[in-house]
């Protein structure tokens, strides 16, 4: 089989990509290894009658059925809704939004006692600044929990736990422990403004808009992808396909696991930054209650831990029509903790919210648990920046190998990288790329759309 292009992915980045090639009229297939569209937005559904859980595949007229609670067990929020195309998108396909909690949560101490929020995220944010300020004086990088060791002024307990509080919800937010990260570019990227807000029905919604009328084969992982004289093969488990050009939206994590074979191999400079960029992971234990049982005004909360591993953040989804908490765990806790069960998983999970709130928590109705770095297809969340990296490693990882090479994803964006709308906004960069290259492909031609 002959087409203009072959997206490999079926992620944003793959759908922002095949959506961009197929509205210029280009010729495009979309390879996904998963049985499912989304990649790391995920939706499952879980039936609150039966605990029956169910997702969804390639159809964008699949409808949520009665009685089922949305739980995103990957991408959660559009952070920052000025100038988002994520908020477009919501906004085009009329999906509902509502505003979302993630930020400033009730910090809870050691001693069970609840900090002062502001001033707990102002120590941070100090102290952050102080370490920023010292990395960039010492003649190399440094790790951030080394320049914030070295910069911490106090030697008073509570203010020391109140400051471990506040690294700690930075540590959930990367998805990886501060003595990973680099001091001096771990906050490199471009936040945008306007508030943060979620999706009741789901995050999924927006690939579903999306997927409309994409010939997408879907259980098809890529192992190979070869030049073959004026065209690129591409190598699955089941067939081939040959194709003018490919774009590669497939997560860091893969490329680091080198699951795909590259012929001729990818250029030096491509391979080191794909091994200096770091995959964090962020896992979600989703717990889904019969009722409310806790005070509203613990929409969020970071929690001193009592033993390591331990979980610590909680978050809840008050905008289904059940009540969910999700507790979140990263970096070395989510790694250690992805080999237990699900039911070990919830009684830790249980357990905290039941010392945080002085009184035992109900037995949840139904648990679901993300395992993103057990995951093949992902091999981890979102990339951050390690000791010794710069923010340069997004434009390699994102430059291409022109004009038969195209690579986009998360990872591929400096300004919005570990995002959903930095994955999309690098697919559509990437579209653009190929499509511009178009008249440097020896005996190219616009292939009309497959109908």
């Amino acid at each position: 089989m002959d087409v203009g292009y072959v997206v490999i992915g079926a992620g944003m980045a793959g759908l922002a990509t095949a959506r961009a090639l197929a509205d210029a009229g280009r010729d495009a297939v979309v390879v996904e290894a998963r049985g499912r569209i989304g990649g790391r937005v995920y939706t499952p559904r879980i039936d609150r009658d039966s605990g029956r859980i169910s997702t969804i595949g390639a159809d964008p007229m699949w409808a949520d059925g009665a009685g089922q609670t949305p739980v995103d067990l990957g991408a959660s929020w559009i952070h920052g809704i000025t100038g988002n195309p994520i908020a477009e998108l919501a906004r085009q396909y009329s999906i509902a939004t509502a505003p979302g909690k993630n930020r400033e949560p009730t910090f809870i101490g050691p001693d069970g006692a609840r900090l002062p929020r502001k001033k707990l995220v102002g120590t941070l944010d100090r102290t952050l600044d102080r370490a920023a300020t010292l990395a960039w004086a010492e003649p190399s990088d440094l790790s951030l929990s080394d320049a914030i060791a070295r910069v911490r002024k106090t030697r008073d307990h509570r203010k020391g736990a109140a400051l471990d509080l506040g690294l700690s919800w930075l540590s959930l937010i990367m998805g990886t422990d501060i003595d990973t990260l680099s001091a001096r570019h771990w906050d490199q990227d471009d936040e945008l403004g306007g508030g943060d807000v979620v999706f009741p029905g789901g995050y999924d919604h927006i690939p579903r808009a999306l997927v409309n009328d994409l010939d997408i084969w879907l259980d098809s992982p890529v192992t190979e992808i070869a030049r073959d004289g004026e065209h690129v093969r591409i190598t699955t488990d089941s067939r081939t396909v040959s194709a003018d050009a490919v774009i590669v939206t497939v997560p860091l994590g893969v490329l680091k696991a080198r699951t795909i074979s590259f012929v001729p191999d990818l250029p030096d400079k491509k391979w080191a930054a794909v091994d200096r960029l770091g995959v964090g992971l962020l896992n979600k234990i989703a717990l889904v209650f019969a009722e409310r049982f806790w005070p509203r005004q613990l929409e969020q909360v970071v929690v001193a831990p009592q033993r390591e591993p331990d979980i610590t953040g909680f978050s809840c989804v008050q905008t289904t029509e059940h009540p969910v908490l999700l507790a979140w765990l990263a970096g070395r806790t989510a790694r250690l903790l992805e080999a237990r069960s699900d039911s070990e998983l919830a009684d830790m999970a249980i357990h905290t919210v039941s010392r945080t709130l002085g009184r035992p928590a109900p037995d949840p109705a139904g648990v679901l648990v993300s395992r993103w770095a057990s995951d093949p297809h992902s091999m981890g969340s979102y990339s951050y920046i390690p000791v010794g990296a710069t923010g340069r490693e997004y434009d390699h990882l994102a430059e291409p190998i022109r004009p038969w090479l195209y690579f986009a994803g998360e990872a591929c964006h400096r300004a919005h990288p570990g995002t959903v709308h930095g994955a999309y906004l690098s697919g559509q960069e990437a579209a653009a790329a190929a499509m511009a290259d178009e008249p440097d492909r020896p005996g190219y031609t616009i292939s009309p759309r497959l109908t």
